[in-house]
């Protein structure tokens, strides 16, 4: 029963902090680098442990965090936006389109 406590408690506050954390990594001068990765593979991890619960509202925010931390150039992280973007408008029309066809 803790475990299922702790586990949602920690899995609604993890996108404010790495947000939170993303304000002042700024911050940090030399470091600013090393606090990026680190905002970068927590929401890694985030993703993971949706994707493992199958709550995808929680997998599309952490893969938001995951482009929007990661240590790519803006250029590399537009495209790559655009490309989930399309796969997910891809998966939202052939589940639709499965469930008018049954």
């Amino acid at each position: 029963m803790f475990q299922l406590i702790a586990g949602k408690i920690l899995h609604c506050i993890s996108i404010p902090v790495l947000l939170l954390a993303s304000l002042f990594s700024h911050s940090a001068a030399s470091y600013e680098l090393h606090v990026d990765f680190v905002i970068w593979l927590a929401a890694i991890l985030v993703v993971q442990r949706a994707v493992r619960c199958r709550q995808y509202v929680y997998v599309m925010e952490g893969i938001a965090a995951v482009l929007a931390f990661s240590p790519l150039s803006l250029v590399t992280k537009m495209f790559l936006g655009v490309g989930f973007l399309c796969i997910a408008a891809s998966v939202i029309f052939l589940s639709t389109l499965r469930m008018q066809t049954t």
